[in-house]
């Protein structure tokens, strides 16, 4: 499975080199999400991401900026596409860049119906909360099953995603997790991240440490 790292929504120190040191040592895709930034404060922290690792980036702000950074993608809500103009600017996006669009929802119906040229979705919150296996009431495990297996894009789950609750992802058949608190929150971001890494059964040196250069 993927795994997606989500940034934490409010500035933390050396955020930036602390994003490049994930991307060194095995980090697959990064989605920078700060709705409190102004576009300025976007583009300070896009320019301090080593330029190297700015095709694993997807932005949820500011799409203006995904081409003169040269981006993966961008992130979109969902209720984006509820009007005309918004699924014509979108599909116009996709259409006329190389870049991946992606978005998230919350629920059954909300997955059903978004249009088939998504690169991928994230559905959640899937589980309770940290630390228990248990799917929210309002998911039922063999219908959210049979849904994965017959998307026509991958769906990412998200949402008290931690290494228990990652055995229920892996049943439910999702492609991958996506993770923000496990992560930021964590005495030690890299260590959470290693073990995440370390769990899914990457090829990685046992004695790799991260350092933040």
């Amino acid at each position: 499975m993927k795994l997606i790292i989500y940034s934490i929504p409010y500035e933390i120190s050396n955020e930036a080199k602390k994003i490049n040191a994930l991307f060194e040592n095995g980090m697959e895709e990064f989605h920078l999400r700060k709705p409190g930034y102004t576009k300025l404060q976007y583009t300070n922290l896009l320019n301090r991401i080593d330029a190297q690792h700015h095709s694993k980036l997807v932005l949820h702000d500011f799409f203006s900026l995904a081409k003169r950074f040269k981006v993966k993608g961008v992130h979109v809500d969902s209720k984006a596409f509820d009007g005309f103009f918004g699924r014509l600017y979108f599909k116009s996006l996709k259409r006329n860049s190389d870049l991946q669009i992606t978005t998230s929802v919350n629920s059954f119906k909300e997955l059903k119906r978004l249009p088939s040229f998504f690169s991928a979705a994230m559905l959640g919150p899937v589980f309770t909360k940290f630390s228990e296996s248990n799917i929210k009431e309002n998911f039922d495990f063999f219908e959210l099953r049979k849904l994965v297996k017959e998307s026509n894009f991958p769906i990412y789950a998200m949402g008290g995603i931690d290494l228990n609750t990652k055995k229920n992802v892996e049943r439910i058949g999702f492609h991958g997790v996506v993770l923000q608190s496990s992560i930021w929150k964590s005495d030690d971001i890299f260590n959470a991240f290693n073990a995440f890494y370390i769990d899914r059964g990457f090829d990685i040196q046992d004695d790799r440490e991260f350092r933040i250069a």
